[in-house]
């Protein structure tokens, strides 16, 4: 017997996907970034990008999305 998935809101997966992609550009722009910075990218984020975006961020897919994501986030913070 297989235990029931739970479903997740788009809005929480959004969530997760931001925070996700956060956690990858504070480790890129510092090496140990503060928990204040990181959740001020992610709400940056979630304003900014779209869910597909993300998605394909957090799916592993480092390439040309990644390039967008900072250059959406990275001038936002300098």
């Amino acid at each position: 017997m297989q235990k029931q998935k739970r479903k997740i809101s788009y809005r929480v997966k959004k969530k997760q996907y931001a925070n996700r992609v956060a956690r990858a550009c504070a480790c890129i722009a510092l090496k140990s970034a503060p928990e204040e910075f990181v959740a001020m990218i992610e709400d940056h984020i979630l304003a900014k990008l779209p869910a597909p975006l993300m998605r394909r961020l957090t799916n592993g897919d480092f390439g040309r999305p990644m390039r967008e994501a900072m250059k959406l986030t990275v001038p936002f913070f300098a």
